[in-house]
């Protein structure tokens, strides 16, 4: 398992320093940083990365828009 230091980029902009820990390629766990700040830790939303990341609904190509600008 290799572990790699990111910042969390999930809706509060915040950028709280974690660590992705990665086996054979893929994300499998999301932790707090040792070297974070005082007040700076992760939250749910950022623990739940690998679940995110990999979830069977997910969008794996970009929506197209099939009606003018601003019809829907």
């Amino acid at each position: 398992t290799r572990t790699v230091p990111v910042s969390c980029n999930r809706d509060c902009m915040a950028g709280c320093p974690l660590l992705a820990h990665v086996k054979d390629g893929r994300l499998v766990k999301v932790s707090d940083n040792p070297l974070k700040g005082a007040m700076m830790h992760g939250c749910a939303r950022g623990y739940q990365m690998p679940r995110v990341v990999y979830a069977a609904d997910r969008l794996r190509q970009p929506l197209l828009r099939t009606g003018e600008r601003g019809s829907g």
